[in-house]
């Protein structure tokens, strides 16, 4: 979105400029802080997010190279036939963990109490309790519906968007829990 400017610039189209700078703006408001950098120093735990594709060919490559991300806790998201790649692969480095479904946390720490959190009609989302050097951290790790695109209906989220709910008020109140 941010291109689209700069295209119309180079066609020289002040028409083409007027149509898409409003939206280049508003979409740079809302999602333009995450192209900035956001390493600093200050940061006890370290946790890296990822979606590895349940039909991800290279499940051997994806697993090393998040191990090689240096982060303390992995949460990985749509596990499925190659979730033994990702248990044997970084076991070095990550040596406790927990599925549920098709989620899971990879820790440096031990994992203690988990549990599946119900978002949707399969296990999505499951909380579990990492221990830290510095004490308990609860880690969340959810992986909503996919927003899917129907000729009839146009885009549809709300399967994802009542996922996100049924999330947050499981999750509500959930960090003055101990596991």
């Amino acid at each position: 979105m941010p291109l689209l400017p700069l295209c119309a610039l180079v066609r020289r189209s002040a028409t083409a400029v007027v149509a898409v700078v409003p939206p280049a703006l508003i979409w740079c408001s809302l999602f333009g802080w995450t192209l900035l950098d956001k390493r600093a120093d200050g940061g006890d735990l370290t946790v890296v997010a990822h979606n590895v594709d349940e039909h991800n060919p290279h499940p051997v490559r994806t697993a090393r190279a998040l191990a090689a991300s240096g982060a303390d806790v992995l949460a990985l998201e749509e596990l499925g036939a190659a979730t033994a790649e990702y248990e044997r692969t970084p076991a070095g480095t990550y040596p406790y963990h927990t599925v549920r479904g098709t989620v899971g946390p990879w820790s440096r720490y031990p994992v203690g109490a988990s549990r599946t959190v119900d978002i949707a009609p399969w296990p999505r989302a499951l909380r579990a309790v990492v221990r830290t050097p510095k004490g308990p951290v609860t880690v969340f790790v959810a992986h909503l519906p996919s927003v899917r695109f129907s000729p009839i209906s146009g885009f549809t989220a709300a399967a994802r968007d009542a996922a996100a709910h049924r999330h947050a008020r499981r999750t509500t109140g959930a960090h003055r829990t101990r596991g």
